[in-house]
């Protein structure tokens, strides 16, 4: 009885570990499956693509400022004013985005010297050369499938930006500060760059809170170089304050954005704060 009793037991124990073998194989095989479609996607996206041959279109355009002292301009598009970098750079450059769906690809038409079915928009204005601070001159065009686009300032600088409809034509332009903010037009940049921080170490930290009373929540980043701090306040991931803090002075900045995070207004106060900020590069 006992013998039997035994076999029962070993062959429902063998049993059980099958079951649970099988079990433990169906998930996993459907784990496989539903990530097929996510690992295509990010195969065929390729991260690093549209970074890659912006930095070539980078040096390209560097590369023909040194020598012209302003960037390509074409009175007849931007499309016209590109193909002046056809002579030491391949269209294919100009592709961001996969092309398996199908999707036109970049192509130089020598016949009209023109660029065509690029992926990225262009600043096509007249006198726009390399500049400390960073115009927008170029910026991939919007994907619905990704979140984010890749922006060239003039300065050379590669950044990405958080994708909305129309977006890449919309920051064309722009400025962006030493905070990267997006900025309308040149008087403005002054003006928001108008206080000097001091050159040095810096460090930040970020503190947010939400109130559940209310439908508005706020992150506070603070950063503070030498003596100085200055305090950057959102309102559900915009732009809403900025105050500067040193020892002998405080200077206030309320700010308002645009849907894509531009600033379009900016109230300083007090009014007299060049006379009360006297703090310099490198003090």
């Amino acid at each position: 009885m006992t013998e039997s009793h035994n076999c029962v037991s070993s062959r429902s124990g063998g049993f059980s570990n099958r079951l649970a073998i099988f079990v433990v194989g169906c998930g996993a095989l459907f784990l496989i499956v539903i990530s097929i479609p996510y690992f295509q996607q990010a195969r065929s996206r390729r991260p690093g693509q549209a970074e890659f041959h912006l930095r070539q279109i980078r040096d390209a355009l560097l590369t023909y400022s040194e020598v012209h002292v302003t960037f390509p301009f074409d009175s007849r598009g931007p499309d016209f004013a590109l193909y002046r970098l056809s002579m030491h750079l391949p269209a294919a450059c100009f592709n961001s985005h996969p092309h398996q769906k199908p999707r036109p690809q970049a192509q130089w038409n020598h016949v009209e010297q023109r660029l065509v079915e690029s992926d990225f928009e262009y600043l096509n204005l007249p006198g726009v050369g390399r500049s400390p601070r960073g115009r927008i001159i170029m910026a991939e065009k919007v994907d619905t499938s990704e979140r984010s686009i890749r922006l060239l300032q003039s300065d050379g600088l590669i950044t990405s930006y958080a994708a909305f409809s129309n977006a890449s034509q919309d920051v064309i332009g722009s400025w962006t500060t030493a905070d990267q903010f997006l900025i309308k037009d040149d008087e403005l940049l002054r003006i928001w760059e108008g206080i000097a921080l001091p050159q040095g170490p810096e460090h930040s930290t970020h503190v947010s809170a939400s109130d559940a009373e209310s439908p508005s929540s706020y992150l506070m980043t603070t950063r503070r170089v030498g003596d100085v701090s200055v305090y950057y306040e959102y309102d559900r991931g915009r732009l809403r304050r900025r105050v500067f803090e040193s020892p002998n002075a405080t200077v206030v900045d309320l700010v308002s954005t645009d849907h894509i995070g531009r600033i379009t207004e900016l109230k300083r106060e007090p009014a007299n704060w060049r006379t009360v900020w006297r703090i310099k590069p490198g003090e």
